[in-house]
């Protein structure tokens, strides 16, 4: 049975790291992303990658350094690479290199390899697929993404019939993508609404973190619900803000930052949030410091929308994470 991927809305995001180094891109134009093969040592010195769609692998990108090779398989298109994450800086004799790596797919994360060393980052397309990078090499890296596949099968019908089938497949995470953030604090779902109507978020004065989160949602039969506070209301110690949607305005995901909290040991939380809708951005909210994160609905506004959030609070709001519906 051959696979064949063709996709649309293609999208490119990035790099993280530095502006020195020879430019690199490699784009799968049919098919996904099968094979990594990486190479560190102190660093990640090299990249290799391999398409399902073709028998040959990429050109290398990246120097002749490290001394540990790791092979990475994907096993598209029920396994697919949604993002990734990393550090770039300084570690042993090497200056303003990406230092790190982790490649994040719809099943697992592989990695981190390399050193986790200087400044942190971390991307994953909430409803795309990455079928490629760019950067420069190898002191930068980023993405590219495709939102949606139309896999193309050939079914063997009989020992001497073939026939090509297409398929439509939409290569899309789950509807609920997992949450971002910590693991301290305890579960919460709000479940899922007809549409979000409104967020209000309180932010810690003495950390700058953020506390907690409210939503208003409209049910399916129009009627209002107003969740639970999730975290800590904290009086006197806060101050918040609240965000209320115009008509025909929806959300499409939301970016920010998590990190540790100084007194509080290796705690990590939400330290700031971004609500993106399909008329713009409200925030940040919060202290932009620590890891970014973006789920975002990326590309055509038009494909799917955010319908509730679910996530883990305590003294702090520990970590969010959304649930989409997509559109047909």
């Amino acid at each position: 049975m051959e696979k064949d991927c063709s996709c649309v809305a293609d999208i490119s995001l990035g790099p993280w790291g530095y502006e020195t180094g020879k430019k690199w891109t490699f784009k799968s134009k049919h098919g996904g992303i099968t094979q990594i093969i990486l190479r560190s040592g102190g660093i990640v010195d090299s990249l290799v990658f391999k398409v399902n769609s073709h028998p040959d692998y990429s050109t290398k990108f990246g120097g002749k350094g490290g001394n540990r090779t790791i092979k990475i398989n994907i096993d598209f298109p029920s396994e697919f690479l949604t993002g990734i994450s990393g550090t770039y800086g300084s570690a042993y004799s090497f200056k303003n290199k990406v230092t790190s790596l982790a490649f994040l797919t719809n099943k697992t994360e592989h990695g981190p390899f390399g050193t986790k060393s200087g400044t942190p980052f971390s991307v994953n397309a909430n409803g795309g697929v990455v079928t490629g990078f760019h950067g420069r090499y190898l002191e930068a890296i980023g993405l590219y993404i495709k939102l949606a596949c139309a896999l193309s099968i050939n079914v063997k019908k009989q020992p001497s019939e073939i026939a090509t089938s297409k398929v439509p497949r939409l290569l899309f995470p789950p509807r609920s993508a997992a949450a971002v953030g910590g693991h301290g604090g305890r579960d919460w779902d709000d479940g899922v609404f007809s549409a979000v109507k409104g967020v209000h978020v309180r932010v810690r004065i003495d950390t700058g973190a953020v506390s907690a989160v409210r939503f208003s949602y409209l049910k399916n039969d129009g009627s209002d619900f107003l969740s639970p506070l999730h975290g800590c209301y904290c009086a006197g110690n806060t101050h918040s803000k609240t965000i209320m949607l115009e008509k025909k305005e929806y959300l499409i995901g939301i970016e920010g930052f998590c990190g540790e909290v100084e007194g509080m040991g290796s705690l990590k939380v939400i330290k700031c949030l971004s609500f993106v809708t399909n008329k713009g951005k409200y925030g940040p909210v919060g202290a932009e410091m620590g890891t970014y994160f973006t789920c975002v609905n990326l590309g055509d506004c038009n494909n799917g929308k955010v319908v509730g959030f679910h996530g883990r609070s305590g003294a702090y709001l520990d970590a969010i994470g959304l649930h989409t519906l997509y559109f047909s």
